[in-house]
């Protein structure tokens, strides 16, 4: 035999050992895994869990679920009707809503984790590698930070997760199983339906899976009556946007119960449909550098996420495909298809600027989506890597669960949100030292879920009317406000920012905006004569020359009090400046929170 045929006969051999699967473990013993990921994962959410109302969009979520509003576009309804579970749960004292909203969050980061164990094992890879999976994706700080909290992304990993579980599954069920292919394909559509009730970037995981088994699906001729009935039945939480408006909650978003407002609200057309922010987001927008700027942003986000191994895993899968099993093969470039898919399209339809430390943030919770993907892979590359180096089977077990702590190790201190009471202090600390029946005008997201909350969660200083300077601008802001304030002068349909400027709106319904606006001085003289005015992060800064030539604002704790020019010769400087300065609390110690954090921007706001 000839040298070079004894390398060749080498070469087949080593290749046909790599495609030797890992010692497979049974069907109870791949479920008693998932569950044990679980459990440990929910234990470690459970202890770090935050114990209020977080920053961001935290707040309108949980006071939503509360008083049974509808939440921004396009509404969140699933998320919504869950919170509301969560939220009458009979668990803690009775104004500990945030906290059990919070919670929901854990569970649907927990059962993700799961199911990452059981996909990789229906992908007949070892669910040992999906521990492995599910740690570095579980404990990767931008999972576990919107896993401890009340958001939608939790929620929307876990739809992910369970549709690729079943893709897998619906993959590998034989032919001639009918019955179950039926009622896998039943099962995916409810899930699409629910998750697009949910997060509509599920779509972006979607529409490869139809791809994805497409040439299955024609050849296996199999009903659609029930997948399409299925899907419908996912979608039908939107109908609880319909029914909420009509209740005419204290806190919601928008005019759902007509229909424009409903398919305004469902496509997005106050923010832009098909676009992350809108122009009110000022300079944060139509600066994000392309598509090829973001995607180095979310590859060196990645590199962190996943220490490094995670991304590396990922590549070797990648790189061993062709030597992979075919089955192997066929879903690995399932997931790397979506993966580009997701990165590619949605990184064109993004307008945030990502070099600003905050709105980097806003952008980086979308990342959670393709990290699933990325970290799939990784388990992949995991068994690949152990076939080509011909590890004993105990190795597995052992990189996964080497994996899993350390990452969580790495991250804990990080990640522990269990004493951050800070958005809850911050709206306490707004609304304690305002005289009875005064107005507060708030400009910041942060200022304006803080002193909801602790209006409507916990019952403190319900007497101050609180308004929020951005929603003033939208036309059913007005009737939801005087619901709830009869006093307060509203001098016509909706606020239009720099009136008197000159300034013209456009967008989504500009010609009202325009007609039966008012301006900044036109409320603020309306509103003067009902009762003390002021104001949380000062005013728009377009206003200011206006505002300026009749009002002023003088500081007191972390607000303003708005006056007239006339007036404020009254005010007793030395007086007024002890009361000013004992009215402000000491919120210095946020300055060790990232830059990128809700807790750093209200630091900002209170030096």
């Amino acid at each position: 035999m000839s040298q070079a045929e004894r390398k060749r006969r080498q070469a087949q051999a080593s290749e046909a050992n790599f495609r030797q699967p890992l010692p497979p473990v049974s069907e109870p013993v791949a479920w008693g895994i998932a569950a044990a990921t679980t459990l440990a994962v929910l234990l470690v959410y459970a202890r770090t869990l935050h114990p209020s109302v977080p920053g961001g969009d935290s707040g309108e979520l949980i006071l939503v679920a509360l008083v049974k509003g509808v939440a921004h576009p396009p509404g969140y309804p699933l998320h919504t009707l869950l919170a509301r579970i969560f939220a009458a749960l009979p668990w803690g004292q009775a104004h500990h809503v945030g906290q059990r909203v919070n919670f929901l969050s854990a569970v649907c980061g927990a059962l993700s984790a799961g199911l990452c164990v059981l996909t990789l094992h229906r992908w007949r890879l070892s669910a040992w590698a999906g521990v492995a999976a599910a740690g570095l994706l579980a404990f990767s700080p931008l999972v576990w930070r919107y896993s401890v909290i009340a958001e939608v992304f939790s929620l929307n990993q876990l739809l992910v997760s369970l549709l690729l579980y079943l893709a897998v599954a619906f993959q590998v069920t034989p032919a001639d199983q009918i019955a179950r292919r039926s009622r896998l394909l039943t099962a995916l559509a409810l899930v699409s339906g629910l998750g697009l009730a949910n997060h509509h970037t599920i779509l972006f995981v979607i529409l490869p899976v139809v791809l994805w088994l497409a040439r299955d699906l024609v050849r296996s001729r199999l009903s659609m009556r029930g997948p399409a009935i299925a899907f419908a039945l996912g979608l039908s939480p939107y109908l609880t946007l319909i029914t909420s408006a009509a209740g005419h909650p204290p806190f919601s978003w928008g005019e759902t119960d007509t229909f424009a407002g409903f398919f305004a609200h469902l496509l997005r057309r106050e923010f832009g449909t098909f676009q992350l922010g809108s122009d009110s987001l000022g300079s944060a927008v139509g600066q994000q550098g392309g598509v090829f700027s973001h995607l180095y942003y979310y590859l060196r986000s990645l590199l962190e996420e996943g220490i490094w191994i995670g991304p590396a895993l990922a590549v070797l899968a990648l790189v061993w495909a062709r030597a992979a099993r075919a089955s192997e093969r066929s879903f690995g470039w399932l997931l790397t298809g979506a993966l580009a898919f997701y990165l590619l399209v949605f990184g064109a339809l993004t307008n945030l600027n990502v070099k600003d430390p905050l709105y980097f943030e806003i952008q980086a919770r979308f990342w959670q989506l393709p990290n699933l993907l990325v970290f799939l892979l990784a388990g992949a590359g995991l068994v690949q890597l152990l076939r080509r180096i011909r590890a004993p089977a105990w190795a597995t077990p052992l990189a996964a669960v080497t994996l899993l702590v350390v990452q969580a190790g790495l991250h804990f201190r990080e990640s522990d949100q269990r004493g951050n009471r800070v958005l809850e202090e911050f709206g306490r600390k707004l609304l304690e030292p305002l005289p009875s029946d005064s107005l507060l005008l708030v400009s910041s997201d942060p200022g304006w879920t803080a002193t909801r909350y602790v209006q409507l969660a916990l019952g403190f200083r319900p007497d101050v009317a609180v308004l929020s300077q951005n929603l003033m601008s939208y036309a059913w802001f007005k009737p939801m406000v005087q619901r709830q304030y009869p006093r307060l002068r509203l001098p016509g349909n909706q606020y239009h920012i720099g009136k008197a400027l000159g300034y013209v709106p456009t967008g989504y319904r500009s010609e009202e905006y325009r007609s039966g606006g008012y301006g900044i001085n036109e409320f603020l003289s309306a509103n003067l004569a009902q009762g003390p005015v002021y104001i949380e992060g000062g005013f728009i800064g377009l206003e200011i020359p206006t505002i300026q030539k009749e009002f002023a604002s003088v500081p007191f704790g972390l607000s303003q009090r708005v006056l007239r020019q006339s007036e404020v010769g009254l005010i007793t400087s030395g007086d007024w400046g002890v009361r000013a300065r004992q009215a402000k609390p000491d919120f210095s110690a946020l300055a060790r929170y990232p830059r990128s954090s809700w807790e750093y921007f209200i630091y900002t706001r209170t030096k």
